[in-house]
């Protein structure tokens, strides 16, 4: 998990580089249409993998455990199924931009660059496969080593290219070396492990029909993500029609900080919990599981995001440029958010594990209602402050309904001490921006005092509160057996 993390941290540093360079190219307003832009894209290429990728995981989690050669003909079959599906998306994305055109013309009125952004779908298809199957075959380190080359090689050739030729530069970028990275992947994959798109003897039908739970799986996965997804597009889409980009810069700076904290968490559950949640286990261990990530999701919030939360107009400038510190509280509230989000994707995880995706999908629908419907209300009247309010009472929404059909469906204890940890450490998080100036860069000396009299005060409270496994005392004995060694 250690290792893992390091690797984020390094992934997490690519991608801020990419920020913080577009931030220079391209401003705010640059970066409102660049962050909708890509929201885009990541929306058609969720509709178009139907969920196919998770599902994967699932399965080559299920087949490695039986045999290599189950293995390996699962993932034959796969990435070939991902293959058609990502030359389905890029025609699905081009037939899409003529019927919506009038939609997407508050971004850009040429084509031609909608064009170079699609190009982009396929490879990010097979990417996510890429990563998962090396997760299925219990690789976690070398999936998150591929993630960090492929997000590092689009990242540096994607400034490139925005040097050179603007937005489409930046997309004919990614989507170069975005395809290099993918084919050098297959290779690694083949060489190292014997999986290949060209394996003899496989059956698309024949591995379709080993496993008749699939298509209800890709299908409640598909929900999951593509909800996530519009509701991540469409709250970007109010407020640069509504606002105008510069204000969708704001927020985009804002989200993709907050993000950028949570990606190291995401990437620990997507290629360590969910794997572990799919194998043969009690499900009180599971439970375990699940209490023990978000325990240490709010330990972490409290260690990074509340000092973040302290000095928001700071983060702001060194990440992007001081034209973005107007976005301070708006970080705020995101951070908050992503504090439920990582909250509500273990108890999805947990969900699909326990063999009810379906529920966790419905929360997912349920969370983009109440996210959309809450920025559009409110953006009246609080700018781009509804866009976090309305995802955080989306996730509060779905944490709800997941936990009481927990409870009814597996019979699992409500967690009330891990609920109230959370709610400690988001409030923590929004104390920080409501008690002291968000568009502040730099406080006084006195100023700094009081806040870090703050910051280690909530992380000493919260931290005294956990289980003794994260106890200050079981962190004092692991460091005095780390010396004696």
């Amino acid at each position: 998990m250690i290792v893992i993390g390091l690797i984020q941290i390094a992934i997490l540093l690519a991608f801020l580089l990419r920020a913080k360079g577009l931030a220079i190219l391209m401003g705010p307003e640059g970066v409102g249409v660049i962050g909708t832009m890509d929201q885009f894209i990541v929306t058609v290429t969720q509709v178009a993998a139907f969920g196919i990728p998770v599902a994967a995981m699932k399965f080559m989690s299920a087949a490695h455990s039986v045999s290599d050669t189950a293995f390996r003909d699962s993932f034959a079959a796969f990435v070939r199924v991902i293959l058609g599906l990502a030359f389905f998306a890029f025609v699905i994305g081009l037939c899409l931009l003529l019927v919506v055109h009038t939609l997407v013309s508050p971004l850009t009125s040429q084509n031609w660059v909608w064009v170079a952004a699609l190009l982009n779908v396929p490879p990010m298809m097979l990417t996510i496969l890429i990563a998962h199957t090396l997760a299925a075959a219990q690789l976690a380190r070398r999936a998150a080593l591929y993630n960090l080359c492929f997000l590092s090689g689009v990242a540096i050739s994607g400034l490139t290219g925005a040097w050179l030729g603007g937005i489409p530069g930046f997309y004919y970028g990614t989507a170069i070396s975005g395809s290099i990275v993918v084919v050098l992947g297959l290779a690694w994959l083949w060489r190292r492990l014997g999986l290949s798109v060209l394996r003899k003897g496989v059956s698309i039908r024949d591995q379709l029909t080993l496993r008749p739970k699939l298509f209800g799986t890709a299908l409640t996965a598909s929900i999951s993500l593509v909800s996530f997804s519009l509701t991540m597009l469409l709250v970007r889409y109010i407020v640069i029609v509504r606002m105008g980009e510069e204000p969708t810069g704001y927020l985009q700076a804002a989200l993709a900080l907050a993000l950028s904290l949570g990606s190291v968490l995401a990437a620990i559950n997507s290629l360590q919990l969910a794997p572990s949640m799919n194998r043969d286990q009690p499900n009180t261990e599971r439970f375990q599981r699940a209490e023990d990530f978000v325990n240490r999701v709010v330990l972490l919030a409290m260690a990074g995001a509340v000092p973040l939360a302290l000095l928001p107009g700071l983060g702001l400038t060194i990440l992007f440029t001081s034209e973005f510190v107007p976005a301070g509280m708006a970080l705020v509230l995101c951070l908050v958010w992503q504090l439920a989000h990582q909250f509500r994707v273990t108890l999805l995880q947990l969900l699909i594990g326990t063999d009810h995706p379906l529920s966790g999908a419905l929360a997912m629908v349920s969370a983009f209602s109440v996210a959309v419907g809450v920025t559009m209300m409110l953006i009246a009247t609080f700018g781009i402050l509804a866009a976090p309010i309305g995802l955080i009472l989306g996730d509060i929404a779905a944490v709800a309904l997941m936990l009481v059909r927990l409870r009814t469906a597996v019979a699992m204890p409500i967690p009330w001490a891990v609920v109230a940890r959370s709610v400690a450490a988001a409030l923590a998080i929004l104390g920080a921006g409501l008690l002291f100036d968000p568009t502040r860069v730099l406080p006084d000396m006195a100023g700094m005092e009081l806040r870090l009299i703050y910051a280690i005060g909530g992380f000493v409270l919260i931290w005294s509160t956990m289980p003794s496994y994260l106890s200050p005392a079981a962190a004092l004995g692991w460091v005095r057996n780390r010396r004696r060694r």
